[in-house]
Order: C-alpha cells, then structure tokens, then sequence
C-alpha cells in the first residue's frame, strides 16, 4: 500500500556490479578541435544506478554529471542516455554549444550519483571536472569522426560476449555507414 525509493538497482543484463566505489574510467572528448554538436561521453568501473544520476527536472539540468562553461555553476541542458548495461552515460546538449569567445566546457561529476549496489561516487561537495574540452572545430570541416569507442581500444576487461559501441562526434547519415566503410576488427 505504501511506496519508497531505493538506493541500489536491479542490474540489467550484461551489467557489471563490482565490490567497492565506483569510478570513472574515461570521459571524452578532451582538449580542442570539436563540433559545436559534440556528444559527451562517460565511462564508469561498473553499471550505475541511473536514477542517481538522470536530472529530475524539466529542463535536464540538476543530474550528477553535467555540462558547464567553466568557470560556471550553471550546467547546460542536456539529454541523458545510458548504454552499455549502465557503464557508459551520453549527455547530447539540447542546443548547440557556443563557440562565441571560444569557452572552454567543463563536464563535471557532483555528489550524490551511485552504483547498483547503492555505494556513492567519493566525490567533494563542489564535484570532480571529469574533462575540459573546446568547440573550436573550423566551421569548413563537415566529415565526421569516432569519439570513442566502447570497450576502448587494447582495454583488457571486457567480456567477449559484449556489445561494440562507437560514438561520434557529430550526428551520422545512417545510410552512409555500410559494411564496406565501418568494420569491426578483433
């Protein structure tokens, strides 16, 4: 008759809960030289609770990890979309990001995110700036290019039954991904 929240989360398949915090294992992009559509990507140790991280208001600005011109509090607002059993988070800026005066963006891991298990980030109460990066990309340059990957190349814990993702730096013309272009070598 009565409802309550919980700290831990059913692990979905292909999940990985591990003993102990949880980590973030990479975060991309980094540096300069980005489009100003530029995803972000976020590698855990282990499946995350994603109710401990997803925002909870309308406008997708007070999740865990967020987007921000640095120097800011403010996060930008963002969708958020986990993959990869809840190892892997994407936030896509709802808007473009500015490349006016060429700031520098900040993603950010605040407290309060955990694991399955309901263990939390270690995290000070100002956060953690995963990554800095720019959207200085040369407006004449339009081909696209891999982001990352999921497992990261010559990464030595993943499971051979895994999915492959590969994130790009700016949306993709699905018709142009053949298998005559885009090969998966193991």
């Amino acid at each position: 008759p009565t409802t309550t929240s919980s700290t831990i989360q059913i692990v979905r398949s292909g999940g990985d809960p591990r003993d102990g915090r949880p980590k973030v294992k990479a975060t991309a992009p980094k540096d300069g030289g980005w489009p100003t559509t530029v995803p972000v990507v976020v590698e855990f140790s282990e499946s995350i609770n994603e109710d401990s991280v997803l925002p909870t208001s309308a406008n997708g600005t007070d999740g865990k990890v967020i987007l921000r011109v640095a120097g800011t509090t403010t996060a930008l607002p963002c969708s958020y979309d986990f993959v990869a059993a809840g190892r892997v988070l994407v936030l896509r800026p709802v808007a473009p990001l500015s490349n006016e005066q060429n700031p520098t963006y900040e993603v950010v891991l605040l407290p309060g995110g955990r694991d399955v298990d309901g263990v939390r980030f270690s995290v000070p109460d100002d956060g953690t700036v995963l990554a800095e990066f720019q959207v200085n990309q040369d407006v004449s340059f339009t081909d696209g290019r891999i982001l990352t990957t999921f497992p990261r190349d010559n990464q030595g814990d993943g499971l051979r039954e895994t999915n492959y993702y590969v994130f790009l730096d700016r949306p993709a013309n699905a018709a142009s991904i053949t298998a005559a272009n885009f090969l998966l070598l193991i």
